[in-house]
């Protein structure tokens, strides 16, 4: 069973962001309205993604984003090396008997936690 915990994390500076003229901002959803607002009211684009949570919910988001920056092509190849490189995964994993399977524990940088209990 896999678990997972959303980190509580605080806003990005609007200010700093706009300092750095950015031409478009790719912001997790969990950044605040208020600085999303502000991105868009002083004209820089913004593109709102998604936490994923999900193996295809993160291949969407390669896909999105590659799509936003008009590297679809991109997007394609990276979505079918994601999917390559789980279908090796799944056949090693599936190649270690039971009682010889070890739990899993990822801490990623955005504090996220997972676990495959």
């Amino acid at each position: 069973m896999l678990s997972w915990l959303k980190p509580a994390m605080s806003s990005y500076p609007l200010e700093k962001i706009i300092a750095l003229e950015p031409d478009l901002v790719i912001a997790p959803d969990y950044t605040s309205a208020d600085v999303i607002a502000g991105l868009r009211h002083m004209g820089i684009p913004t593109v709102v993604v998604p936490t994923g949570t999900t193996v295809e919910s993160v291949i969407k988001n390669v896909t999105d984003i590659a799509h936003v920056v008009g590297e679809d092509e991109k997007g394609q190849f990276y979505e079918q090396k994601i999917r390559r490189e789980l279908e090796k995964m799944k056949r090693l994993g599936t190649s270690i008997p039971l009682n010889q399977r070890k739990s899993v524990l990822f801490v990623s940088s955005h504090g996220w936690l997972y676990r495959n209990r």
